[in-house]
Order: structure tokens, then C-alpha cells, then sequence
């Protein structure tokens, strides 16, 4: 029995070891910040153009109505 219990804490012992030899492959944690970045830039919804309700009621053109020569009116 005691053969028995000294080959399986043998075998525990080893298997241990092998498994420190071998890591497992992991992603590196800039790369999953970077995807996480990427995919919450993503997600982010396009700036809507601004609506200018009063749009056409401005006058948009460079030139002053003030500064028109008033018709004479008689």
C-alpha cells in the first residue's frame, strides 16, 4: 500500500512539473486591451450633423441687409 500512495504522490509531483514546462498560451494583456479599445471605439454611434431648425429662416449669405440702400419710398 505504502508503494502505491509513493507512485501516486510521484506521479502527482510529475505531473505538476510537466505542466509549469508547458504554458498554457495566453493572450498577452495589452493585446486584449487594445481589441476591447477597438471594439468600444466601435460601438460609439457617428456624430449626427447638426439640425438647424431656423436654418432657413437665416439669412446665410455674406452681404448685410443693413447695410442695403433703403428704396425711397414717396
Amino acid at each position: 500500500m505504502r508503494i502505491f500512495i509513493a507512485a501516486a504522490m510521484l506521479g502527482l509531483m510529475a505531473s505538476a512539473v510537466y505542466a509549469k514546462d508547458f504554458p498554457a498560451q495566453e493572450i498577452p494583456q495589452k493585446q486584449i486591451d487594445e481589441r476591447a479599445y477597438r471594439d468600444s471605439v466601435k460601438r460609439i454611434p457617428d456624430k449626427p450633423t447638426s439640425s438647424d431648425p431656423w436654418g432657413s429662416v437665416r439669412n446665410t449669405g455674406g452681404t448685410n441687409n443693413q447695410s442695403k440702400k433703403l428704396p425711397d419710398s414717396k
